[in-house]
C-alpha cells in the first residue's frame, strides 16, 4: 500500500510540475511608435520645387547643389524641406514656403535680419580755385 501511495504522489507531483512548466508566457510586446514630424515630409525631385524656392536657393547657395528635396502639407500651405550642399561641401537643411520665404519646420515665417541701410558716400567735392581778390 505504501508503494501505491508513493507512486500516486509521484505521478501527481510530476503531473503538476509539467502542467506549470507548460504554461509559459508567450507574449510578444506590441510597441506603437509615434510618427516623427520629419516623417510628414514626402520626397520629391528637385525639379518639382517651385521657381520661387529655386530662386531663393540660388540666392542663398550660389553655386551649390540640391541633394534632397521634400514637401509637406501644413495648415499654412506647402512647406518645402531642401538639403543643399554649398560650394565648400557643407550641407544645410532649409525650409521654404510656396513663396520662397524662409520658414521654420512648422511653417512659421522666419524674419530675415535686415541689413543696416548703407548710406552712399557723399560725392567728393570738386576742388575750386581760390578766389582772386577784387582789383
Amino acid at each position: 500500500m505504501k508503494k501505491l501511495l508513493v507512486a500516486v504522489a509521484m505521478v501527481m507531483g510530476l503531473g503538476t510540475s509539467v502542467a506549470f512548466a507548460s504554461t509559459s508566457v508567450d507574449s510578444t510586446a506590441v510597441t506603437q511608435s509615434q510618427q516623427n514630424p520629419q516623417d510628414e515630409f514626402k520626397s520629391i525631385e528637385a525639379k518639382e520645387l517651385p521657381s520661387e524656392v529655386m530662386n531663393a536657393l540660388a540666392k542663398d547657395f550660389d553655386g551649390g547643389t540640391i541633394k534632397e528635396a521634400f514637401v509637406a502639407e501644413k495648415a499654412s500651405g506647402k512647406i518645402f524641406k531642401v538639403v543643399a550642399v554649398a560650394k565648400d561641401g557643407q550641407e544645410s537643411t532649409v525650409f521654404f514656403n510656396e513663396k520662397g520665404e524662409a520658414v521654420s519646420e512648422k511653417g512659421e515665417l522666419i524674419q530675415q535680419a535686415q541689413a543696416p541701410a548703407q548710406e552712399e558716400p557723399a560725392a567728393p567735392e570738386e576742388p575750386t580755385a581760390p578766389e582772386q581778390p577784387a582789383e
